[in-house]
Order: structure tokens, then sequence, then C-alpha cells
């Protein structure tokens, strides 16, 4: 129960705090044949623990269970029992050089025998209490039976108290004794502490963002944040391609229109800027993207700088709608060559044919790309199939006006259509 109202507490049961499948735990298993339930637990000897676990991984137990498990460790003899144990590959040490280099200290274990000078477990107090019960203090805690809170139950007061056995519901019986110590309603707003969304604050229930934490206790009200932890801050487009977000670093943009598709991304654009300079961007999905043409999306990833072209790592996509489509802006091929309209879907609205098999070798020898074709010269743009949906590019080859979405890539700006209806006007 402390574990998964721990949990529970900090918002986290979704992944820790109970024994299920897909959850995180770090697991003690006792052996239960001569006694059972917590008596397993408390009055464990030495061959008690069977099996410890981290993060479901094996760290001690029966030699036997652990090979059970395809995990093979240092045997160790406890107390005639044969176990193992895995220093070695966590400290990179065997247990038995662990134990010669604390020669003078308790060993892990005893096995028929108490260790020499140890302390008592008998609960004392010079002048306060003895901790041995008596008729008139059951518990012996120093207090008489008539005005302990908790008269068979050890619990004396503390400094850390103020001098008072702790009563946290204020009902007369002490927190070391009491079933339900917690009020019911700890804030004394009028909710309970099971439906109050801020438990310990006083508040009216205001939760915004509904991730089930109100405003009053949310480090982050208007971000939906079940776990605790903030999503990264919004942002816009433009701070990004302008520079005001560092590469690396992590951002959630909101309110953003698919303007093209990929075999690996996708093309977002912002429809409500009102200068279409710097209100597009390129999202790497490293597979095919989940998203289709005008989604309205809200996309959380990592800024990078791909060979120069700014584009966002995506770590998640939320589709919040279907957006109108965003129609190009007209743009002159020597305006369409800036880094201004990298991102942003165009409609060249100048420029003639200048190379209609252009060899992009001559921006880098690496480069293979094939049915490229310039626009405006060495200064202008170059046509790229990266988007193209049918099966006509080679058809299209000098087909002005074109529209696409611009990029960059072999050091020029490159200028990629949709489909078919991006060409011709």
């Amino acid at each position: 129960m402390a574990t998964v109202n721990a949990a529970i507490a900090t918002g986290s049961e979704h992944l820790l705090g109970s024994l299920k499948v897909g959850l995180v735990a770090d697991i003690a298993v006792f052996d239960g044949r001569t006694r059972s339930d917590y008596d397993a637990v408390i009055q464990a000897d030495a061959t008690g623990a069977r099996l410890v676990l981290r993060g479901g991984e094996a760290l001690y137990g029966e030699d036997a269970v652990m090979q059970g498990m395809g995990v093979s460790c240092e045997a160790l003899d406890v107390c005639g029992e044969s176990m193992a144990i895995c220093a070695q590959s966590e400290v990179g040490r065997t247990y038995e050089s662990l134990a010669s280099l604390m020669s003078s200290a308790y060993p892990a274990f005893f096995c028929d025998s108490v260790p020499d000078d140890e302390p008592t477990c008998l609960p004392a107090r010079s002048g306060e209490f003895t901790g041995e019960p008596s008729g008139e203090d059951g518990d012996g805690d120093g207090l008489n039976n008539d005005i302990d809170n908790c008269p068979t139950v050890f619990n004396p007061p503390r400094t850390m108290d103020d001098g008072a056995q702790p009563d946290l519901d204020s009902d007369g019986v002490g927190d070391a004794c009491d079933e339900s110590p917690i009020p019911d309603d700890l804030d004394g707003d009028g909710t309970v502490n099971g439906l109050d969304v801020c438990p310990f604050d006083d508040d009216d229930q205001t939760d915004t963002d509904g991730d089930g934490k109100g405003d009053v206790c949310d480090v982050c009200p208007t971000q939906f944040n079940p776990d605790s932890v903030c999503p990264p801050p919004l942002t816009t487009v433009q701070d990004v391609q302008q520079g005001s977000v560092s590469e690396g670093e992590s951002v959630t943009i909101e309110g953003l229109v698919v303007t093209a598709l990929s075999s690996n991304g996708f093309m977002v654009q912002d429809p409500d800027a009102t200068d279409a300079r710097f209100s597009g961007l390129y999202v790497f999905t490293s597979s095919a993207p989940t998203v289709k043409l005008n989604d309205l999306v809200v996309v959380s990833g990592e800024v990078e700088e791909y060979f120069e072209e700014t584009e966002i790592v995506l770590s998640s996509v939320e589709i919040i709608g279907t957006a109108t489509p965003i129609e190009p802006t007209p743009v002159t091929v020597a305006d369409a060559a800036l880094e201004d309209y990298e991102g942003v879907l165009i409609v060249l609205t100048d420029g003639s044919v200048t190379n209609a098999a252009y060899d992009c070798a001559v921006d880098g020898s690496s480069c293979k790309d094939t049915g490229l074709w310039e626009v405006g010269g060495s200064t202008g743009v170059v046509l790229y199939d990266k988007l193209y949906t049918d099966s006509d590019w080679d058809a299209q080859i000098g087909t002005l006006p074109a529209a696409g979405v611009m990029g960059f890539r072999f050091e020029r700006r490159r200028l990629m259509p949709r489909d078919g209806e991006d060409f011709g006007g």
C-alpha cells in the first residue's frame, strides 16, 4: 500500500507502484515456505531473500533461480545455501574482493550468531522513557495510557513535533496508530482529497489543461503534463527559423498545418503568420509519417541544423484537427533563393528555365540526385522531386509557373513541388 499510494501521490502510478506487466519495479522475493505474508519478510534470516531485482534485472538470489533466468553471476554460499550475487558486473569487483577490503566491518550476513556489541533494539531516552512497558505506560513511550493518544503503540513526543504526539487530522488518535491519519480534506477547501485537483492548496478546482492537477498547484497549468514534468515550452516556427532557439533545444509548436509529406518526414507551416517568411519548417520522423496533408498538428522535438537546413527531430506529434489548405505565397526567384522562405510553400512569379538537366555534382561531388532542373541561373533555385507524389515528373520539367515547398540541399535552395497541381498555375 505504501508503494502504490506513494506512486499515486506523485502522479506516477502508470509507471510504477504495482506489480503489473509494463510497469517498472525493484522487487525482493522472500521464502514463503515456512512463513507466510509479512512474516516471511519481517522474520527472514540470511537465506530468506531468494531473489532481488532492480528494474527487472536480477542482482542476487538463489543460484538455480538465477541460472533459470539466464543470469550467470558469482556463486556465494550463504549459510549453506547456494546463492549467486552480481557484484563483478555491477561494481567491477568480486564479492570476495569487496569483503576483503572491509574486513573490519560487519560481514554481509550472520548465520547462527549475533554480532559482538550489537546495539539494543530497545528505544530509550534519558529522563523521558525507557522503552519498557508498564501497567501505567503500556507501550513504554514515557506517557501514561490515559494521556497517550496511542496507548499501545510506541510514539513518544519528539522535538521536531514541538514536543507533542503527531495527530495530523486532530481526531484524538495519534498518527502512529490511526488507520487513516490524513484528514479527508487537507486544504479545507470543501473537496475531499481523492477528488481534489490540488489536495494541499485551497483552490476552485480549475484545471485548464485537464491533466488532473489544478492550476494552483500545476507548474505548467496550460500544458497537459500528467507525469508532472512540463513539456518543452511552446515556441513558434519563426523563433526556430530565425535562431531564437538554439540547436539541440527541445520545443513544442502548436497550430501548424501539414503542407507536404516525404518518406521520412513532413513539412509544416504556421497558418496564422502575417508574413510568410520564416513560417515553414521540416519535421524529421525517420520513418513514414503518421500525419496527412492539411492536418492541424502540435509538434514536439529537438531543433537540429541538418547540413545547414533547420529541422525538428520529432519526439511526438498530436493531430488536433483539419485545416484549410495553405495557399502558396507568390515569390520571385530571387526571393525564393533566400533562407527566409526555407520550409515555406511558395509559387514562383518570374524566372525562366536556365538548365533543364541540372547536374548537382557542381554543388557537391557526392550529390547523385537526378531529374533536377534550374530556374534563374546560379543565383536562382533548383527544382527537386523529393516531395512529388505523381508519376509524371519528367513531363513537368520546364513547366512554369511552379509551386512547392522550399528546401536546402548541397548548397542550393530547392523548390519541391508536391504533385501535378503545383505546375502551370
